[in-house]
């Protein structure tokens, strides 16, 4: 079974999210945005037979309400075109000497941490994980959700991940692009910002546009939460016309430069789930 110190370890954290970055020893600081939240970002990777691995898109890890932790991602990232989890799945887990270690699906099912929960409804999926001591993660409370009713279009936000899967082989620090909501549907936002193959499953975070110091203006969230999961882009097709026959010969897809995010509420609703409830439940 997983033990259990293992599993609690980054609660310690909580995540210093909710710090102001100010409060870094740094003396002179370039950015407001938290550094803490790349350390709870993850790369998802298939390995093949000769051990060589192949990054595939982005998670991140959240608390349970029993503090135990999940790996978040998007369900299209962790499923074949027959709707079945891929099989040789790793994760790339940073540890503090500045390396990193893989951590396979079959390791972790053999330890007890079980298989991936699928969403019925939309493009996410979880999985318990655990650590060891020396690894270099943080992991994101729900209390640092926020709420689809405080979204509006014109929301800052930053977008983490491995685009293309652009990562170190040593020690996978995520990229970093801003964005914002351009519009808020029902059931999902969608970004005015760039994302690639390998971003999918990547957070997104609110990132308040004036975080100045303990001032507060009012009806304004001051502080960076969890928007959500970065889901897919929005392609266009630009089609090329034959001037002889004026007839389409080829089709280019583009990126729009938009994108699609799954609400972090849409977490919520499947670590809420029965089966996933009492697999937390009875986690050891």
């Amino acid at each position: 079974m997983i033990q259990r110190i293992m599993l609690i370890l980054p609660i310690l954290v909580l995540l210093n999210l909710a710090c102001n970055p100010l409060c870094s020893s740094a003396t002179e600081l370039t950015t407001f945005f938290n550094q803490h939240w790349l350390k709870a970002v993850v790369s998802i990777e298939i390995i093949n037979d000769k051990k060589e691995t192949k990054p595939i898109g982005t998670g991140f890890l959240i608390q349970t309400d029993n503090s135990h932790i999940l790996l978040v991602s998007a369900k299209h990232v962790i499923i074949d075109e027959n709707n079945q989890i891929k099989k040789e799945l790793v994760y790339r887990i940073n540890i503090q000497n500045g390396k990193s270690r893989i951590v396979s699906d079959e390791d972790l099912m053999k330890k007890g941490g079980g298989s991936w929960f699928l969403s019925n409804s939309t493009d996410i999926a979880v999985r318990f994980m655990y650590t060891y001591l020396g690894s270099d993660i943080l992991t994101i409370p729900q209390s640092m959700f926020l709420n689809d009713e405080n979204v509006q279009p014109g929301t800052p936000s930053l977008i983490l991940g491995f685009p293309m899967g652009l990562r170190s082989d040593d020690y996978a620090t995520p990229i970093v692009r801003n964005s914002l909501v351009a519009l808020k549907a029902p059931n999902y936002y969608m970004l005015d910002g760039f994302v690639f193959p390998g971003n999918s499953g990547g957070p997104v975070v609110y990132m308040p546009a004036h975080q100045i110091g303990g001032i507060k203006l009012n009806n304004y969230i001051d502080k960076q939460m969890l928007l959500g999961v970065i889901s897919s882009y929005l392609p266009y097709s630009d089609i090329a016309i034959s001037k002889q026959t004026k007839r389409p010969r080829i089709t280019f897809e583009e990126n729009s430069g938009l994108c699609i995010v799954i609400p972090s509420s849409e977490i919520i609703k499947l670590i809420n789930s029965d089966d996933v409830k009492e697999f937390d439940k009875n986690l050891k």
